[in-house]
């Protein structure tokens, strides 16, 4: 039962959801590169002290800053795509919606060329589609 323009709205859906991961990673890895370079840009280190026995002082904020650096890159590639993949569902989830509100105003068009019983007929076989859509949707 999907139209023409419900793939168009499909495809619409899709391309801003791509276009907002995009800008998202960008934005991430942006941030995540200013966040690495600040301590090497203004001399100032952001990290705690870590006592490390054999290494001197300068050695160990060096170190130190290595340990956040990691630390940093290891949850900027953990957690930006999880929160992309819960966006995705979301949008899933909505486009579906949209379609089954369509489906649903379209389900009782009715035809004049026809009879009303085979009228009724169609809008109940429609209908029959939107709830098993519906029940896709709910599970």
């Amino acid at each position: 039962m999907q139209t023409l323009e419900q793939d168009r709205f499909i495809l619409a859906a899709d391309t801003i959801y791509r276009t907002a991961v995009k800008v998202f990673w960008y934005l991430t890895s942006a941030l995540g590169l200013l966040f690495i370079l600040y301590p090497i840009i203004t001399k100032q280190y952001l990290s705690r002290p870590i006592w490390l026995p054999n290494l001197e002082a300068d050695e160990r904020e060096v170190a130190g800053y290595i340990h956040e650096v990691l630390c940093f890159v290891i949850l900027i590639s953990c957690y930006a795509p999880l929160d992309c993949v819960f966006v995705r569902f979301i949008c899933i989830l909505s486009v579906q919606i949209q379609i089954l509100k369509d489906n649903l105003r379209q389900a009782t068009n009715r035809d004049i060329d026809e009879d009303f019983e085979t009228q009724e007929c169609k809008i109940q076989d429609r209908l029959k589609v939107c709830i098993i859509h519906n029940n896709a949707i709910l599970e």
